[in-house]
């Protein structure tokens, strides 16, 4: 008996190459809106694979020569992002003050204002969408439940 097994799996490893090459052009042009190097897998820390530095800073210069560079920069932008999240939930803590009931603190239309408006932002500053979006999805969220805590605690002689 004559296995076919060698070929159904030859023929499967180039259909998941094939795959996998399409959905990356797939989601360069979703995500970035051009293709992204195509840059073959190495086991090696590469100091700049491609071009030159992308990211240009404040002051006109631009980031980075090396990934410890780069995992410093993202380390700063976390704690910057850290801060505004505490700012943005000290907001959501005021809001529970002025919902007339538990019912209202829940509210569709003005998260989906809230993403639109994060949808348009990421257009301006080449943010990819689904980041954009998928970001401010899990903000809202999480920070809907940190809101009925606050209402119930302002609330809770009601």
């Amino acid at each position: 008996m004559v296995s076919l097994w060698p070929a159904t799996l030859g023929s499967f490893v180039w259909v998941t190459l094939a795959l996998a090459v399409a959905s990356n052009q797939t989601f360069d042009a979703e995500c970035y809106n051009s293709p992204l190097p195509n840059i073959p897998p190495a086991n090696d820390t590469r100091s700049i694979p491609w071009g030159t530095p992308g990211v240009e800073l404040a002051n006109g210069t631009t980031c980075c020569d090396s990934i410890e560079e780069v995992r410093a920069r993202i380390a700063d932008t976390d704690q910057q992002i850290l801060q505004l999240l505490g700012e943005r939930a000290g907001y959501v803590r005021e809001a529970g003050r002025f919902k007339s009931n538990r019912s209202s603190v829940f509210n569709q239309a003005a998260n989906d204002v809230v993403v639109q408006r994060a949808l348009n932002a990421s257009k301006a500053d080449h943010i990819p969408e689904t980041i954009a979006v998928e970001v401010y999805n899990k903000i809202l969220e999480t920070m809907l439940a940190f809101e009925y805590c606050s209402y119930d605690s302002y609330h809770s002689e009601d």
